[in-house]
């Protein structure tokens, strides 16, 4: 526990020493701009602040790299404009790739021009990544590729570095895992510690590979690093999707509650930063999550939020509404047709097809009557058995909630008793009024509100049950009820605070004395006929 305290109170310092060396570093820009002689001197600092809000603030980072394109066009600074674009390129690429890609094309004909190769090499990787969104890797690996030759020519290592890294990406996403993993490593031994953004996406990046291969006790290893150059940084947008991560690496490792802790930090981060991706990613996890733990009603909620989102990012399908327009057009022309061909049948055949229609009329309704009625009785049953179903697991996730509560509240009792001595005099008498405090909240009629539940739903299982099984011992009818409603060996374990061997054991006893040890049917499935 101390250890985490340090590690807790270490992070929150570096974090604040790094915020504070960022906060000097946009004072300084800020400072040099009123000072700055002429416009375009004026205009490159305006870049160069947008750099320190890019990952943290979009908005306000697109708002100093417009000011500085306004200022190079009003003075013809081509160079000027094209750096300006690659970094709204740099913004737009996650949501508007297409616009990104134009934003590019425009710049990389004035940097070729001027000669520009630190740039070209940008404009090369910015749009690596925008094939990559279109999934097209083996063209974002032809221009990650472009990117390392120039950065290893020109001595640029860190482009080569970056590229290395988007290499990787790319092989990651073709699920060639060797030799992504090959090019982190190389990136990752050759990045320089002050390239902190880099070394936090190569470390997330390895994470990931590992979560893939099932390399789980070095996941988070790699997450804390990714974690703690993200934080130097002030990279709330990458945070936010390191956190996304960590997520998903403990879901699947089957730790739920660590799961929603970190979707809960994703979405903060994500609504703060404006991510409208990642939230839509968060919504769909922590729906996931809520099934985990059955509860239904945040279940409801983020599926409704992940809905809210699709509809508000939506955008309408020319092509389908141009072949839908084009397929009302021909049925329209076939419908006239058909009433041309219609007109020219004697009356006599009219009469006959009004006969003949007004019969089939007539065996319809009658038989959609029948299937009314029959579907009503369908629904209702269906009704029926969904709020049954609904009920048991209500009383299912109540009984669970309660058997965690006690099962938590006995252990503290236990820990806090153990550990009296330790603790000054002066403090013991408070942490026995602790000890009573905690013992009040048990829930010592845990069985009681259960069985009034129970019953109050299943009126007749114990009846049915002992009229069938009349030497059922109390806790036996108990691991009958909790079978009834579909419970694991690990939950009933939970909540009679037993191992799941002992619960293993008496389910065997159960079913012996129930006569099904030698049939092929489940103790749940055999108890739904009570």
């Amino acid at each position: 526990m101390n250890r985490n305290l340090i590690s807790l109170i270490l992070s929150f310092f570096i974090s604040i020493c790094a915020y504070s060396q960022i906060e000097d570093s946009i004072s300084i820009v800020k400072q040099n701009i009123k000072n700055a002689p002429d416009s375009i001197q004026k205009a490159e600092l305006y870049l160069k602040l947008s750099s320190y809000y890019s990952r943290n603030n979009a908005k306000l980072a697109e708002q100093y790299i417009s000011i500085s394109k306004n200022i190079c066009i009003n003075n013809n600074y081509k160079l000027g404009t094209a750096l300006a674009d690659i970094k709204l390129a740099g913004l737009y690429i996650d949501i508007a790739p297409d616009y990104a890609y134009e934003l590019v094309n425009n710049a990389k004909k004035i940097i070729v021009e001027e000669k520009d190769t630190a740039s070209l090499m940008n404009i090369y990787n910015t749009i690596g990544k925008i094939m990559i969104i279109q999934k097209d890797y083996d063209a974002a690996i032809d221009y990650y590729n472009k990117t390392r030759l120039l950065s290893e020519k020109y001595k640029n290592p860190r482009i080569y570095v970056l590229s290395l890294n988007n290499l990787a990406t790319c092989y990651a996403y073709k699920k060639e895992y060797k030799k992504a993993q090959k090019e982190y490593w190389e990136a990752l031994e050759i990045c320089s510690p002050q390239n902190k953004y880099t070394l936090s996406n190569i470390y997330g990046n390895i994470g990931q590979i590992h979560e893939i291969l099932n390399k789980y006790d070095s996941v988070i290893y790699y997450y804390s690093k990714a974690e703690k150059f993200k934080k130097e940084i002030q990279d709330i947008k990458g945070l936010a999707k390191l956190y996304y991560n960590y997520s998903l690496y403990y879901q699947v490792t089957n730790k739920i509650d660590s799961a929603e802790y970190y979707a809960r930090k994703s979405l903060y981060l994500a609504e703060k930063q404006g991510c409208v991706e990642i939230k839509y990613l968060i919504y769909i996890e922590m729906s996931n999550i809520f099934m985990q733990k059955q509860n239904f009603d945040s279940i409801m909620k983020y599926y409704m939020l992940d809905k809210s989102l699709s509809d508000s990012i939506a955008q309408l399908d020319k092509k389908r509404t141009i072949d839908l327009l084009m397929i009302k057009t021909k049925l329209e022309n076939n419908i006239e047709i058909s009433e041309l061909k219609n007109k020219q049948l004697n009356n006599q055949l009219i009469i006959t097809i009004i006969i003949f229609a007004f019969i089939i009329i007539i065996a319809l309704f009658i038989i959609i009557i029948n299937s009314l009625r029959k579907n009503k009785l369908m629904l209702e049953k269906k009704h029926i058995e969904e709020v049954l179903l609904l009920r048991n697991r209500e009383i299912t996730a109540h009984l669970l909630n309660l058997g965690s509560k006690n099962k938590l509240v006995e252990s503290l009792i236990t820990k806090l008793n153990k550990d009296m001595l330790s603790f000054k005099k002066d403090n013991q008498k408070k942490i026995r009024q602790i000890i009573n405090d905690l013992r009040l909240n048990l829930n010592k009629d845990i069985w009681k509100e259960f069985e009034l539940r129970f019953t109050d739903i299943h009126p007749n299982f114990y009846n049915n049950l002992l009229r069938k099984h009349p030497s059922l011992t109390p806790s036996e009818l108990r691991l009958c009820a909790f079978l009834r409603l579909n419970l694991s060996i690990k939950e009933t374990a939970l909540v009679l605070q037993l191992n799941a061997k002992s619960v293993e054991r008496a389910r065997v006893r159960l079913r012996k004395k129930l006569g099904i040890s030698n049939q092929d049917i489940s103790l749940s499935t055999y108890l739904l006929d009570f």
